[in-house]
This record gives C-alpha cells, sequence and structure tokens, in this order.
C-alpha cells in the first residue's frame, strides 16, 4: 500500500511539473515575434495584379527601442528591393506586419503598433494582432471599428528544419479581399498573404538573424546592396549616414572596374573589428549597412581596398 502511495504521489508531482512547463510554453506570446534591437527578417514577396507580375525581397531590421508613454516599443528599418518580374502596372502594396514601432504587451498577448493617429483610449496605439489567442479565438483591431482577425491554426509546422507551433490569423470580407498572417514560435511572422479583385501578394520568410543566429537564407541579410549597375567615372567612398548614429549606420561606395573589393571597420587604435564585404564586385554603385550594437561609443573608421583605389572615413557612434 505504502509503494502505490508513493508512486501516485510521484506520478502526480510529474503531472504538475509537466503540465506547468506546458502551460508556460503556451503563455509566453513574446516568443511568437521576438522583439530585439539587431534582429533581422528577410521576406520573399510575390506580387501580382493588372499588368503586374514580380518578386521583391524585403529586409526588416530591428534598430532601436524608444520610450513612448512610459512604454517601451521596437523601432525597425524596412528595406525592399526588386528582383524579378514586371515591376509597372497595379500591384498590391507590401504589407506584412506593419513594421515601424511596436511593442509586445506580456500580459494580454497584443502587438501593439503606436501612432499619432492611434486609438484614443489606448493612448495613441494600434492593436495589430493577439499572439495569446487560442484557436477559434477572435481579435478586434483598428479602434473598436468592424475589423477583427480570427485565428485558425495553431498546429506545429516545419520552419528551417524545425519543429515550431504556429499562430495563424486571417480576416475575410468576402468576396472583397482576405488577409492572413501566421507567426511561428521564436522565429516571428513567417508568412503573409493578401488578396482582392485587383491583385494579391504573397510573404515568405525565407531567413533571418535572431540573437546572432543565422537561420534561412541570409544572402540579403548579410549581402552587399546593388543599388545601381550604371559603371561610374571612378571609385569612391562616401561618407556614412547618418553620423554620428546609433545603433546602425548605411555605407555607400562606387566600384568603376570590376575585380575583389574589401570594406573594413577599425576602432579608434586602428584595431580591425569587422569585415563588412570581402568579394568580387562587377562596376556599380553597392551600399551596405554596418551594425555596432555590440561595440562601445566612440570614433571608428570604415576603409574600402580595391587593387586601384584606398579610401578610409571616420565615422562616430553615440549611445
Amino acid at each position: 500500500m505504502k509503494k502505490n502511495i508513493t508512486n501516485t504521489l510521484i506520478t502526480a508531482i510529474l503531472f504538475l511539473f509537466i503540465s506547468g512547463i506546458t502551460h508556460s510554453q503556451d503563455t509566453n506570446p513574446t516568443e511568437f515575434l521576438p522583439l530585439k534591437v539587431g534582429n533581422i527578417w528577410v521576406y520573399q514577396v510575390n506580387l501580382s495584379g493588372t499588368y503586374c507580375m514580380r518578386m521583391d525581397r524585403r529586409r526588416v531590421k530591428c534598430i532601436n527601442t524608444v520610450i513612448l508613454n512610459s512604454k517601451r516599443y521596437y523601432i525597425f528599418k524596412d528595406t525592399t528591393i526588386f528582383f524579378a518580374g514586371v515591376p509597372g502596372g497595379m500591384c498590391p502594396t507590401v504589407s506584412t506586419i506593419p513594421f515601424d514601432t511596436l511593442r509586445i504587451d506580456s500580459v494580454n498577448g497584443n502587438i501593439y503598433k503606436y501612432s499619432y493617429q492611434g486609438c484614443s483610449y489606448l493612448n495613441n496605439e494600434i492593436t495589430l494582432d493577439s499572439l495569446r489567442a487560442k484557436l477559434n479565438d477572435t481579435i478586434f483591431i483598428n479602434c473598436g471599428l468592424d475589423a477583427w482577425y480570427t485565428c485558425t491554426d495553431t498546429s506545429f509546422q516545419q520552419i528551417f528544419g524545425q519543429s515550431r507551433q504556429v499562430k495563424a490569423f486571417n480576416h475575410a470580407q468576402p468576396p472583397e479581399s482576405y488577409w492572413g498572417r501566421k507567426y511561428a514560435k521564436g522565429f516571428g511572422e513567417s508568412q503573409y498573404d493578401f488578396y482582392a479583385v485587383f491583385g494579391a501578394s504573397h510573404a515568405t520568410l525565407i531567413g533571418c538573424v535572431l540573437d546572432g543566429v543565422l537561420y534561412g537564407d541570409t544572402t540579403f541579410i548579410t549581402g552587399i546592396s546593388h543599388i545601381s549597375s550604371e559603371i561610374p567615372n571612378s571609385f569612391s567612398l562616401s561618407q556614412n549616414y547618418p553620423n554620428p548614429f546609433n545603433p546602425s549606420t548605411n555605407i555607400k561606395f562606387q566600384i568603376a572596374k570590376s575585380g575583389s573589393a574589401q570594406l573594413i571597420i577599425y576602432d579608434a587604435s586602428g584595431k580591425e573589428i569587422s569585415t563588412l564585404l570581402n568579394k568580387q564586385l562587377q562596376p556599380g554603385t553597392y551600399e551596405t549597412e554596418w551594425d555596432a550594437s555590440s561595440y562601445p561609443s566612440g570614433v571608428y573608421f570604415y576603409k574600402l581596398i580595391t587593387s586601384e583605389f584606398t579610401e578610409t572615413r571616420k565615422m562616430v557612434l553615440v549611445k
């Protein structure tokens, strides 16, 4: 009898322990959108519409935080580049989650966007989604107007070779339009769909850098943006902008002849601390970004090196 009582107690304790873990995992909404300065997401965006059929890459980076109304928001920089297709015509607006100035309420799980045109009763905030929602829950948004999303999926799916729980939200106004967003636990927004009578857009997460760890296709994350194929008259290295900066800045340069190019960052003592570029480049104008989140305030130098040209410029990080 004593042995049976002991086994029963052990079983009960294990049940409570496991249930606690499950509950904890299920009630941590911030894991579905990991907001942290330096995190980057890259999406492949397919657009179709009247005389329009194109594919873009969209790069979203969390660059800073700000305190507004005693709440901390995360600020994002959004870069979209055209990849292929027909860029003209009527294409729908590319609209994954409106990365701008966001926060997640850890209690109710709501994603809020700060806006001067936001809800007065929410202190200038707009509700986007609720990451604590359960299957079939309905979330009302946009200041109580007739706009809502329904949680339609909480299953587990493969994301970058890992099984992760997802939360999908749909909003339909048949037959005029349909919106859908999906979040993957630990990765953030993984998919967006929009359909209307004039066109459609579909965005899929193809790569990201979270807490310094790379997942998926990181070409657009770690690469150099080729912003013009027009052949420059000469090599040049532009002053970074903004300058001073915190925590990231942009560096633009021109390559006049094909060949190997390096772009290196040095600290004030002349020590090399980061290599932003080391590859063969075709003639054109390029731009890259340096994220100095992990470096202290101070003076830094960046240097462009080719077989025919070398130039160094100074920049200032102020935190």
